[in-house]
């Protein structure tokens, strides 16, 4: 996957209830960070606990051929650049597939049908 045009390993979290980037990634995206209201605690996978009080908003996130704005919170990851959490996965109705390992997204418009009908039948 691209992240603002740069390669990045993403991890889709539906145990996240917020998408992060990885500090170090950050130096990447050349967005400036904006500051939050609050700040957000982050508990990683291995029980440590990061604060971070600021996000990348506007953040475009490539798959495939499809593009997508993404908002991220700066904090320390371990093996993944970009963690996709429940923020954006529910806004976007994604669909992760366990089985198969994938993720999948409705189409952008419903799909049409059309019947041709010939006269005098």
């Amino acid at each position: 996957f691209l992240l603002n045009d740069h390669y990045a390993s993403v991890l889709f979290d539906s145990g996240a209830e917020r998408s992060f980037v990885s500090i170090e990634f950050t130096r990447f995206i050349n967005i400036s960070p904006v500051a939050l209201n609050t700040s957000y605690e982050v508990e990683l996978a291995d029980g440590k606990i990061f604060s971070t009080d600021n996000v990348l908003r506007g953040c475009t996130l490539a798959l495939f051929t499809h593009m997508f704005k993404i908002n991220l919170l700066p904090t320390r990851l371990g093996s993944f650049d970009v963690i996709v959490g429940m923020d954006w996965l529910s806004y976007h109705r994604a669909v992760i597939v366990y089985y198969e390992k994938i993720v999948r997204l409705p189409p952008v418009r419903e799909i049409e049908f059309r019947i041709d009908l010939i006269p005098g039948t």
